[in-house]
């Protein structure tokens, strides 16, 4: 393959996707969280919103590995 990725017809729907994954979580993060943080004593608020962001990571990762590896024409 050279180095080169073969997406065939899903890599617009690459961005999208990224895109709807991210925009609840940046919601979240503004507005529920903030708050989350100043409610709970000894940094569970920001705990919480360490495990999203991890989370987010992991499952914007994971889609986007798994949309290379089935998408790719060896």
């Amino acid at each position: 393959m050279q180095g080169r990725f073969i997406f065939g017809p899903d890599v617009r729907s690459l961005f999208l996707t990224i895109f709807l994954i991210l925009a609840p979580v940046l919601v979240f993060c503004i507005f529920v969280a903030r708050h989350l943080i100043n409610d709970f004593p000894d940094h569970w608020g920001v705990s919480v919103m360490v495990v999203v962001v991890v989370f987010t990571i992991y499952v914007s990762i994971a889609n986007l590995l798994l949309l290379i590896f089935f998408s790719c024409s060896l």
